[in-house]
């Protein structure tokens, strides 16, 4: 498949601040309907988990996460998207 080929979807996510320390907030362009947000480690342990998010901004608490590289994944009805997220 060609980068011309790839599947166009009507949503996207975006993670800010990266590299974070306290808090960052994970934005939803398009459908938010009953999205899911997961952050998990590196070995795919659930960090932190929101359920029937209903709102295109997601405050992520990470004061008593330790630093290390984690993966946030927003899942909707649409698909799922995956970033890498830097703890400071």
């Amino acid at each position: 498949m060609a980068a011309d080929d790839a599947v166009k979807t009507n949503w996207d996510v975006t993670l800010s601040p990266n590299p974070a320390k306290n808090n960052a907030l994970v934005s939803i362009s398009g459908k938010t309907n009953n999205a899911s947000v997961t952050v998990t480690d590196v070995t795919g342990r659930v960090i932190w988990q929101k359920q029937n998010v209903q709102t295109a901004q997601i405050k992520l608490p990470l004061a008593n996460i330790k630093p290390g590289v984690y993966m946030v994944t927003v899942k909707n009805g649409e698909g799922s998207k995956t970033i890498k997220l830097v703890k400071e």
